[in-house]
């Protein structure tokens, strides 16, 4: 069962920041003082507060805005997600198409994760396509922005119903409401993008549309991850029907399809585009010469790729494939030499080339501190006075782990030096 303390511990700070980021001193006062808590901690409290912006790279020049609620609200926000947490996951099991049903993660990471994986995707849209001509894609315009706070109890309790009890606070649906608009001081238009209880909302209210939508095509075949829809069918007709009736619901909730997004395609398509396909089917060979000319190779691709992609996070992709590869230790410095450039000319590829420094750092590979430095004293320089919070945030963490990496070598020379100096005085 989902607790207080993991959506404390684990799903308060958003997922994009660096490890350094972390609520677990928040959480240990909290729950270390459970008893002794000021009356704007209790359970009854109505405190409100503003969020804290946070604006994270997504591709190129496009950018996401995500939050970080204020505490105080979002520890009440905890509190009702905890306490009502079964039925919460009963009404979220209504739906037949979700994929991204909440769940309480019993392992490492988040506190909430998403009953599929997003890899899952494939096998799901394989066996709706399999018995489909036509393929209907969409998504819903500015989803959490524009999500409406009091939709919550319309999705809980009907519409209909929800209005009549707009002051019942024993309602489920009238406490989410409060809770959402509280974290965002008092607004009643959008939900923060980036805590965890994000998830749980917006997943309460489209099951909802997505049990309006069952009830209207039973047995529809298709899939949902969180706003994103595909649906199969054997003729075009029934594709612009479930997209009309889907845009009536949704405008029920007051969100709107994203037609930007929206086609009805022919199949037959292939599962994945094709730069993910050839990057994907790469091989690698293990001997030394012939794998650091599979590297040039696979980098070579992977670049020309990004320039007749520039829509897709292709160099993002690449650099996270690497993760399965046994790259030889003589062959680290062009891969190397290649995460570096990622960083540089597509900052979206920060984490995943970390991540591959980390990894290289921990099975004994040499890390260039000076390109580490140099590297990330661009990013801080040229993206420090333009209000670009992500590279700053993710340089500064690998600049400190570049100083770790200082001290731990000087710390291994020091090590070296007391052995000699003790084999000598013997």
């Amino acid at each position: 069962m989902l607790t207080l303390d993991s959506l404390l511990y684990r799903g308060y700070f958003l997922r994009e920041l660096p490890p350094s980021f972390t609520s677990e001193i928040f959480a240990d006062v909290i729950l270390n003082n459970a008893n002794n808590l000021p009356a704007e901690l209790g359970a009854s409290s109505s405190k409100h507060g503003q969020l804290t912006g946070h604006n994270v790279v997504r591709l190129g020049i496009t950018r996401r805005n995500m939050f970080v609620p204020n505490p105080v609200p979002y520890l009440k926000m905890s509190r009702e997600l905890a306490n009502n947490w079964g039925a919460i996951q009963t009404h979220c099991q209504q739906s037949q198409i979700s994929k991204s049903q909440p769940t309480d993660n019993t392992g490492k990471g988040r506190a909430i994760i998403t009953t599929s994986d997003f890899d899952d995707l494939l096998f799901f849209r394989s066996k709706l396509r399999s018995t489909s001509k036509y393929i209907l894609k969409t998504d819903i315009a500015k989803f959490y922005p524009s999500l409406y706070s009091h939709s919550i109890p319309w999705a809980l309790h009907t519409k209909t119903y929800a209005k009549t009890q707009q002051r019942n606070m024993q309602l489920l649906g009238n406490q989410l409401d409060l809770c959402v608009r509280n974290c965002q001081d008092k607004q009643t238009m959008g939900i923060p993008i980036g805590p965890d209880s994000s998830l749980v909302i917006s997943e309460i209210v489209l099951t909802a549309a997505d049990v309006m939508l069952q009830n209207q095509f039973p047995g529809i075949n298709g899939i949902r991850y969180v706003d994103d829809y595909e649906f199969g069918f054997q003729t075009y007709t029934d594709a612009e029907k479930v997209l009309g009736t889907l845009q009536q619901i949704l405008q029920s909730f007051e969100l709107n399809v994203n037609f930007s997004k929206t086609k009805i395609v022919d199949l037959p398509l292939t599962l994945d585009p094709m730069w993910i396909i050839e990057l994907r089917g790469f091989n690698f060979r293990q001997a030394q010469k012939p794998q650091r000319m599979d590297l040039v190779q696979y980098f070579s691709t992977a670049i020309e790729l990004s320039r007749t992609n520039k829509d897709d996070f292709v160099l993002k992709y690449a650099v996270a494939r690497l993760r399965g590869i046994n790259i030889d230790k003589a062959n680290w410095d062009i891969a190397q030499d290649f995460l570096f450039q990622c960083i540089m000319v597509e900052p979206s590829t920060f984490l995943p080339v970390l991540e591959r420094l980390m990894d290289a750092h921990q099975k004994g590979f040499p890390i260039d501190r000076q390109k580490i430095d140099s590297v990330m004293n661009y990013q801080i320089a040229h993206n420090g006075n333009s209000s670009k919070g992500s590279e700053v945030a993710w340089a500064l963490w690998a600049m400190i782990f570049g100083m770790f990496l200082y001290l731990q070598m000087r710390l291994t020379q020091y090590q070296g030096w007391k052995i000699l100096l003790l084999r000598s005085l013997h």
